[in-house]
C-alpha cells in the first residue's frame, strides 16, 4: 500500500459521505476480493455473492462511524466479512448439532462441494491450517490467499504488526510439521522446548 493509494481512498470517503452513489468506488475496487475472501471460507458460490452483498451494505451504513488505521478501507471490508463469514459458520454448526462454533476455515467434511473447488494439495493444507487455534488460522488465510499485508491483517483482526508477525511464523511452522506427518507441540521459538522434545524423543 502506497501513501498515494490511501491519499485516493480518503478522497473517496469524503465523497461517499456526501453521495452514495460514491461509494461504488470502494465497490468496484474491492468486490472480487471479497467475493473470493467469502468463497474460500464457505465453499458456496451463493453463500459467498450474499455474504459479499452484505459487507459493502454494512460498510456503506457505517461511513459516518469509519476512522482511518493507517491502512487502506479494504482492511475494513475484510473485518466486516469475517465477521459475517463466522456468523454464518456458527450458523451452519448450530444446524448440524456441532459442538465445535469456532472453526476458522470451511470444513470439507461440513461442505461436499469442497471436494469438487479444492485440489487435493488444496485439501491437504487447508486440513493442516485447520488444526491451529482460530486466530492463526485466519492470520494465514488472509497473509497467503488473500495477499493482505502484516498491517493489514493487524487492522483486520485486531492485533499488533508484532503479535500477527509472530503469529505467521509460527502458524508456517506447524503447518509444515503437519504436512511431513511430524507429530509433536506445536511449533515454537523457544530453544528450551525443542531441547525437550528431543529428550522425549530420545527417550
Amino acid at each position: 500500500m502506497s501513501d498515494g493509494e490511501l491519499d485516493i481512498e480518503k478522497r473517496w470517503m469524503v465523497l461517499a459521505r456526501l453521495d452514495p452513489q460514491a461509494f461504488d468506488r470502494f465497490y468496484d475496487k474491492y468486490c472480487d476480493a471479497i467475493y473470493r475472501y467469502c468463497l474460500r471460507r464457505t465453499l458456496d458460490h451463493a453463500t459467498a455473492e450474499d455474504l459479499t452483498a452484505e459487507t459493502f451494505l454494512q460498510a456503506q451504513r457505517s461511513l459516518i462511524r469509519f476512522r482511518w488505521q493507517g491502512v487502506t478501507f479494504g482492511a475494513y471490508l475484510y473485518r466486516i466479512a469475517q465477521n459475517l463469514v463466522r456468523m454464518q459458520a456458527r450458523r451452519l454448526v448450530r444446524e448440524a448439532r456441532l459442538s465445535n462454533t469456532e472453526t476458522a476455515l470451511a470444513d470439507p467434511r461440513l461442505n461436499p462441494l469442497a471436494q469438487v473447488v479444492l485440489t487435493e494439495e488444496q485439501q491437504s493444507v487447508r486440513t493442516a491450517v485447520a488444526q491451529l487455534e482460530a486466530s492463526t488460522q485466519e492470520i494465514l488465510l488472509l497473509h497467503y490467499w488473500e495477499g493482505l499485508t502484516v498491517p493489514q491483517i493487524a487492522a483486520v483482526v485486531g492485533m499488533n504488526p508484532t503479535t500477527v508477525k509472530t503469529r505467521l511464523r509460527r502458524g508456517r511452522l506447524r503447518v509444515r510439521k503437519l504436512l511431513l506427518g511430524e507429530d509433536g507441540d506445536p511449533a515454537t521459538d523457544d530453544p528450551a522446548g525443542a531441547d525437550a522434545k528431543r529428550r522425549r524423543d530420545s527417550a
